[in-house]
């Protein structure tokens, strides 16, 4: 159970499925299944800010900062990764303005395990057909509509990371080792 609690968010059919631990005491309509985590992709962040300080300002700005990511591949990658808490009744934020030295510098977001969502308010749970901020709009008018156009699209979606074998984290202990090998042999 603890592992399944950890483990969010979980997603059947690109919907969320909310899960909570509850003592058996409370009403079902107290219960609150507003907020859930994800882990999101912090791009174009310097390397000189990957700081623990600024995943938790940054995870701070995108909702509540819960854990970041340990492994260095992580870190000196691409992005920066980060697990947040998020209130689902809220908008996406596609990114942030980051000033370091008096210069500005804008970084992107990307979720891991999006569900469905909104590509015109940007929250989840819902499609642009059924979404109240375009009520005017009937369901010829969607075809209108282009993805350029839109506040947030697609590309919010993060692509699953790469899973380690076994073979490959053997291979990965076993090169290093390797190198140490050639190395003491060249200085002697």
């Amino acid at each position: 159970m603890d592992y399944v609690l950890k483990s969010d968010p979980w997603i059947f059919d690109r919907a969320l499925l909310m899960l909570k631990r509850i003592s058996g005491e409370e009403q079902p309509f107290d219960l609150d299944l507003h907020f859930s985590s994800f882990w999101v992709r912090i791009y174009d962040l310097p390397l000189i800010l990957r700081s623990e300080t600024m995943e938790k300002k940054l995870g701070n700005i995108i909702g509540i900062f819960e854990e970041m990511d340990v492994r260095e591949t992580s870190r000196n990658g691409r992005f920066l990764r980060i697990k947040f808490t998020t209130d689902l009744k809220e908008s996406l934020k596609r990114g942030t303005v980051v000033t370091f030295k008096g210069k500005k510098i804008r970084v992107h977001f990307k979720y891991e395990r999006l569900p469905t969502f909104c590509f015109i308010c940007g929250r989840m749970g819902h499609q642009i057909k059924d979404c109240e901020a375009v009520e005017e709009l009937n369901e010829e008018g969607f075809d209108d509509i282009e993805e350029q156009d839109l506040a947030f699209g697609q590309w919010l979606r993060a692509s699953p990371l790469p899973k380690l074998t076994d073979e490959f984290k053997k291979r990965d202990s076993s090169s290093s080792l390797c190198n140490w090998e050639l190395f003491n042999a060249s200085s002697s």
